[in-house]
């Protein structure tokens, strides 16, 4: 009986003792883990916005090791020199993602969101946590140090990142209603971090004119043009006084194009009309060449010049869109720009071609840039 006890006693200190070996084992291997090694393309960032649509700062980094089997975050932190990342603004990265590039706009209005200082030169601080799980075994990278310089926006940009026209130059009047929502037909489109645009009806008529919205049913959220400004161009403010835009002398589709970082606006005639509904058609979609609108596949307008489907196309033949009920009102692309006819006078577009590969793609075309983009689900 003695025996049997000391043997399980034994068993059991062997199973304790290499329980607690494993254990050790695994914490040992996550106890020393690797942090990543971070890189900046650049060390100066001296930011222009003329160039906002370009890259201005590509961050990359080595892969943290655990040294264990297991899923690991990234998440790239930046902050102003001497805050210890307090106050950092985060951008989660995806799965397998170790790299984080930034355009001019967008890590100037990073900046900004910091509380830097435009065309003043500061010292930014970037770094690259990682994570096993939800927050376990947190490591940080080496920090970056950079010289920057962002730029101002002349205006102060919408707070609700929504921008609305009204008035009696336009064909929606100056009713500000709190509800039901707008049309996106009174939507700008944004084109990047500090341009809007938008194609809309203006009446010609003398003594009319327009302004911007920031939120429905709140006239002291609103964009007005600073005197001096004519109907084609000019400088506008923030606030709730006058003047207001005022109308071109000829009625027709005007394209507005409003500029906050110079803080300038341009009307120009639009290449395009104001377009409500637009469908696809051609060989390359499942309802093939036909201009019955109740056959094709209907786009959704998300605002007053950009429409977006999920569509399924084929990989040969070719596509376009209908505005209406006839081939006097479509739209194909020339070289990747969007050209239309709209009459029966005009000649017809290109056709688009196929994409390379059958499959479902999210198809968007905006009339303001000229441009469409397709990309596969």
């Amino acid at each position: 009986m003695k025996s049997i006890i000391k043997n399980t006693v034994l068993i059991g200190l062997i199973l304790t003792l290499f329980g607690a070996c494993k254990k050790d084992t695994t914490l040992s291997q996550v106890n020393d883990a690797t942090a990543v090694v971070l890189t900046s393309s650049t060390s100066n960032l001296i930011l222009d916005g003329n160039n906002a649509t370009l890259e201005a700062v590509n961050f990359s980094f080595t892969s943290a090791n655990y040294n264990v089997s297991a899923p690991v975050s990234y998440i790239l932190q930046m902050d102003k020199e001497g805050n210890g990342f307090s106050n950092a603004k985060e951008y989660q990265l995806s799965a397998g993602i170790l790299t984080k590039a930034f355009t001019t706009s967008e890590i100037n209005t990073a900046l900004l969101d910091l509380k830097f200082v435009g065309n003043v030169i500061a010292k930014l601080e970037v770094r690259v946590k990682s994570f096993l799980g939800t927050s376990s075994s947190i490591l940080y990278s080496n920090v970056v140090t950079l010289t920057v310089k962002p730029y101002d926006v002349a205006v102060q940009l919408p707070a609700s990142d929504k921008l609305f026209i009204i008035g009696d130059a336009t064909d929606f009047g100056w009713d500000n209603i709190a509800s039901p929502a707008f049309a996106p037909e009174r939507v700008f489109a944004k084109l990047d971090n500090t341009h809007w645009a938008g194609i809309f009806n203006l009446s010609g008529a003398s003594g009319t004119g327009y302004k911007l919205l920031v939120e429905q049913g709140n006239w002291d959220a609103q964009y007005h043009m600073v005197t001096g400004g004519t109907d084609a161009s000019g400088s506008f403010a923030y606030g709730n006084t006058n003047p207001f835009f005022p109308t071109p002398a000829t009625a027709g589709a005007y394209k507005i194009i409003f500029d906050f970082q110079a803080g300038t606006y341009t009307a120009t005639a639009a290449e395009h009309p104001v377009i409500a509904n637009l469908y696809i058609t051609g060989d390359a979609t499942n309802s093939g060449w036909t201009d019955d609108i109740t056959i094709n596949q209907k786009m959704t307008k998300i605002n007053a010049v950009e429409f977006e489907a999920t569509v399924a196309l084929k990989a040969t033949g070719q596509f376009k869109f209908l505005t209406g009920n006839s081939w006097n009102n479509q739209v194909g692309a020339t070289n990747g720009v969007v050209k239309g006819k709209y009459n029966s006078t005009t000649p017809e577009p290109d056709a688009i071609a196929a994409p390379a590969s059958a499959g479902n793609y999210k198809l968007k075309i905006n009339f303001a840039t000229s441009s469409y983009t397709l990309n596969k689900i």
